[in-house]
Formats: C-alpha cells, sequence, structure tokens
C-alpha cells in the first residue's frame, strides 16, 4: 500500500459502495497532492492515518460523520458534500489541521462552538442548508479567505464575518438578508461579495471604502439608491444588478 499513497486518486471499497469518487478539487498549491481513502483499511492499519490528508465522500446518504474520519490527524481537506448530515459535533473539531471543508447540501442547522479551534481554516463551503447563524468563535478564524452560505436562512449578514479583516470571498446569495451593514467597510481585503437574491433595498455608503472588491452580486434585489451603483462601477468593480 505504501507505494499508493503518492496518487492522485485512490478508490476502494467503502460499506457497500463501489468506490468513492473525488468530488470539487480545489485547485491551489498545497492540495496539488490529494490522497482519496477507504476508510476500512484506516481501521485495520492497512492504510497510515498520519499520511491522509484529503477525504471525499459525496453523494452517499451518510447522516453522521464516520468514527475513522476523526483518526485522520493530518487531514486538510474534507468534502462531504450532497449527504444528509445534521450536524458536525464537537469531534469534529479534534481536525485541527483542516484548512478547507465542504459540507454544502446536508442538512446542518449550526456550527459547533468550536468550529473556531480549527485554527488553520481557509475555506468554508456550507451553502444549501438550515443554518440560520454563525458561533461567536467563528470571528477567531483568521486564516479565512473564503465563506460560501448560500442557500440557507440568514436574515442578516453574520457579524462574525466583519471580525475576519483577510476574508476575500462571502457568498451569501439566496438567503433572507434585509441589508448591508456600514460595517462592511472592514473587510479590507474584500474581492468578491455574492448576496444576491436577497432582500436588500438599499448599499451602505461604507461599500465605496473597499478598495479591492472586484465584484458585487446584488441582482435579485430591490436596490433604490442605483446611484451607488453607478459609482461602484466608476471605480471599475464589476456589479451584478437586475
Amino acid at each position: 500500500m505504501q507505494n499508493f499513497f503518492k496518487l492522485v486518486y485512490l478508490c476502494l471499497v467503502f460499506s457497500q459502495l463501489d468506490c468513492i469518487a473525488q468530488q470539487n478539487v480545489y485547485s491551489e498549491k498545497q492540495y496539488e497532492e490529494y490522497r482519496l481513502i477507504d476508510l476500512p483499511y484506516i481501521e485495520n492499519g492497512r492504510i497510515d492515518s498520519d499520511s491522509v490528508e484529503f477525504v471525499s465522500i459525496s453523494f452517499e446518504g451518510l447522516s453522521k460523520i464516520p468514527n475513522p474520519i476523526y483518526e485522520l490527524k493530518n487531514l486538510k481537506k474534507v468534502n462531504m458534500s450532497n449527504n444528509l448530515l445534521p450536524t458536525l459535533g464537537n469531534r469534529f473539531c479534534e481536525l485541527s489541521k483542516l484548512k478547507w471543508l465542504n459540507f454544502k447540501n446536508n442538512n446542518l442547522q449550526s456550527l459547533p462552538d468550536c468550529i473556531g479551534d480549527i485554527k488553520r481554516l481557509e475555506v468554508m463551503y456550507l451553502g444549501k442548508n438550515n443554518i440560520n447563524n454563525l458561533p461567536d468563535k467563528v470571528k477567531t478564524l483568521n486564516r479565512l479567505r473564503i465563506v460560501s452560505l448560500h442557500s440557507n436562512y440568514f436574515e442578516s449578514m453574520p457579524n462574525e464575518l466583519f471580525s475576519l479583516k483577510d476574508i476575500q470571498t462571502i457568498n451569501l446569495l439566496d438567503n433572507e438578508i434585509e441589508e448591508i451593514p456600514s460595517d462592511i467597510s472592514k473587510l479590507k481585503h474584500l474581492v468578491e461579495l455574492y448576496i444576491a437574491n436577497n432582500k436588500i433595498t438599499y448599499l451602505p455608503e461604507s461599500i465605496l471604502k473597499l478598495d479591492k472588491l472586484m465584484l458585487l452580486d446584488v441582482s435579485g434585489n430591490e436596490i433604490k439608491n442605483i446611484d451607488l451603483i453607478d459609482k461602484l462601477r466608476e471605480k471599475g468593480i464589476e456589479v451584478r444588478y437586475k
């Protein structure tokens, strides 16, 4: 098995499945080498759990995270999108080396309070769940660069995001958000803000202070102060509206 650790894909038997297929590969350099693993092989010691950096189990109807996952102390990337998970649970926070997670299209109601203990997190894909708030400790995730919370039940932009000074992309499409707070100006490194299909009627003047903003998607909202959209476009920002 040792020679297989350099494979980009390792597709083996898991439970009653024929194989586990990789989904949504992240292309950043730190994930050039992926390891797709078969969980029973970890349990019986045929794969060294310390060597596994990537797990992808999608479209398999999972209602809980398999226990062998918690043995992967060097796991950096996990994709369990398109399952039936109602919660991540506190044990998930034991995966302290995680940089990238994708739990899109599950049944998540919330995130565990301890999510802030995963200090290396850079990317979170949590769209298409049932989340309406974030735990306070999210504001301590200083390395977070991309947060996707589209198609959830947020009625306002999560305040915790405004503490993430280096965040670059926020996706809040298809929620119930009524305004963009003036605190948006705190996000000096924000490049992309997707907030289409909400209930926003006014854009704050402070959004003009986002010097690195390149794309603002407010389509599907009834924006009243159209003049501000014009000002943003004059700055070279791509604004999607109507």
